[in-house]
């Protein structure tokens, strides 16, 4: 149980949660640092990556919303600020 939340969907391509609560009106969710950049700035800087790279991303992301989604937590409003890619691969932060 992660402050008060006792389901945290386990999937690689998901940041893990490390703490999660509120305090006073504020609600936080501490997860695990993720070293690369942001799925939006890696386009920025290296364009648009090839079509077989893409599939297999969007494929690692589904899988892992389809996780998340399956244990009832849902992200909200995915962005591509909200996937960093680390090492090439994809990871989802804020699930």
């Amino acid at each position: 149980m992660i402050g008060g939340f006792s389901q945290q969907p386990h999937h690689p391509t998901l940041a893990a949660a490390l703490a999660a609560g509120v305090e006073g009106k504020q609600s936080y969710l501490a997860q695990e640092y993720i070293v690369g950049d942001s799925l939006d700035a890696v386009i920025r800087q290296s364009g648009r990556p090839p079509i077989d790279a893409t599939l297999v991303t969007l494929s690692r992301l589904a899988e892992a919303l389809d996780r998340a989604a399956g244990e009832g937590i849902h992200h909200g409003g995915l962005h591509l600020r909200d996937v960093l890619m680390e090492d090439g691969a994809p990871r989802l932060i804020d699930v």
